[in-house]
């Protein structure tokens, strides 16, 4: 199956396990990425990269097809009502850029190095005895069935073992590689549930997030290149018991032909949309044609026990789900994939790789509120400080990093 014998097996291909398996090939490592999924997303929520993360694609080389396909921002506004309240200058430009267009250009540079995404391919059956790890891996086909009438489904057309050094699972909410090492992934929060919509607008192009917080609401308008524009806004009524809306998709979920259909879902009718508009921001003026897409998004807050053990380890979403404004779990994940590539191509020695562990672990409860939490000044603003649990997480960044964004907001008068 492979020309040359892998020392790592990536589960996942979103942008943590693409990102990983890119590093581990620069730092000649032999490595293969799966992904049960059929094709790349066509689109999907993640929408950033952090100031940090385009550090990391300076590194491998790929930083300015990345921007080519990015609109920068750098500053977030934060808004209450029809009121301008705050602003964060960043001291580094965030990219505003697609999930699916950040995919593309990783998986281009996977294809340079001779690392090609095998799709339609399920792993499980994983398991570890010494220094080798084992995987199951199904080649998925589509077959037609049906003697009255006829319909296609994917059955599996091979079973391979593969057996490797090491495994890592970037495979998102249900994670094979979590469930396969019996690691809990308690939730943090209660789940959240957005209305998104992408249209273009007469909007004078910007430079800024643009963040409505309203009593129970935190709203997002991004700003996209050419003209085009993102409003996510959180509906904190939205039962999933709705018949027309199905369990919601998940972050982590890449979009099917068989998702419901968005005119199936009331609140996502442009004229929801307009209420919407002039309930919770009325100071957005631009108007709304050519909406390209809609969806309802589930967001969880998870966190697993532990990031692994042995030669099976976890990056991303398959350890972590948070709120999406901030896009923090698929930023700091790449953040993840990174130390761990590193980590293992420098031998994968158990101290650093139980540092690994304890840093994100520690790094993610303070994100969660697990431990408190961050700290603000004692001279923080009063709007701000009122509003940390809730501004905090829509910031790019983590740790001290973090706090100090928060810190350093600039009032509106």
């Amino acid at each position: 199956m492979f020309e040359v014998q892998p020392d790592v097996l990536i589960v996942g291909a979103g942008p943590v396990g693409l990102f990983t398996a890119l590093t581990l090939a620069k730092r000649g490592i032999p490595v293969r990425i799966a992904d049960s999924a059929f094709w790349t997303c066509a689109h999907s929520y993640a929408l950033a990269l952090h100031p940090q993360s385009l550090g990391l694609m300076k590194w491998a080389g790929i930083h300015d097809e990345i921007l080519s396909k990015s609109q920068l921002v750098d500053k977030i506004s934060f808004y209450e009502g029809s009121a301008r309240k705050a602003e964060v200058k960043l001291e580094q430009p965030m990219a505003v850029v697609r999930q699916d267009g950040l995919e593309a250009v990783l998986e281009k540079a996977l294809e340079k190095l001779g690392v090609p995404v095998l799709w339609r391919h399920a792993v499980s059956e994983i398991t570890q005895q010494g220094d080798v790890a084992s995987a199951r891996m199904d080649r998925l086909e589509k077959e037609s069935r049906g003697y009255v009438v006829a319909h296609d489904e994917w059955v599996v057309a091979k079973s391979t073992r593969l057996d490797v050094p090491w495994i890592i699972g970037a495979d998102g909410y249900d994670s094979a590689v979590r469930n396969a090492l019996e690691i809990g992934y308690p939730e943090t929060g209660p789940a959240q549930f957005y209305a998104v919509f992408e249209f273009q607008s007469d909007e004078k192009p910007a430079n800024d997030l643009r963040l409505a917080l309203g009593d129970d609401t935190t709203d997002a308008l991004w700003p996209l290149p050419n003209g085009h524009w993102r409003w996510s806004f959180q509906l904190p009524d939205y039962k999933v018991s709705n018949p027309l809306a199905g369990p919601g998709y998940f972050l982590t979920s890449r979009l099917r032909d068989t998702d419901p259909k968005p005119f199936e879902i009331p609140v996502l009718e442009e004229s929801t949309l307009r209420s919407l508009l002039a309930l919770r921001a009325p100071w957005f003026k631009g108007n709304i044609s050519n909406v390209s897409w809609r969806t309802v998004v589930r967001f969880e807050q998870r966190q697993a026990a532990n990031y692994g053990n042995g030669r099976v380890w976890l990056a991303g979403d398959s350890a972590h789900l948070t709120g999406p404004v901030g896009v923090q779990s698929m930023n700091l994940g790449l953040l993840e994939g990174y130390e761990l590539a590193n980590i293992i191509a420098n031998g994968g020695h158990p101290a650093e790789l139980a540092n690994y562990n304890k840093h994100w672990t520690e790094t993610w409860r303070q994100l969660h509120g697990l431990n408190g939490g961050l700290q603000m000044d004692s001279n923080v603003d009063l709007w701000i400080a009122a509003r940390a649990a809730r501004i905090i997480p829509c910031l790019p960044g983590h740790g001290r990093e973090l706090a100090a964004m928060a810190n350093h907001m600039a009032v509106s008068a």
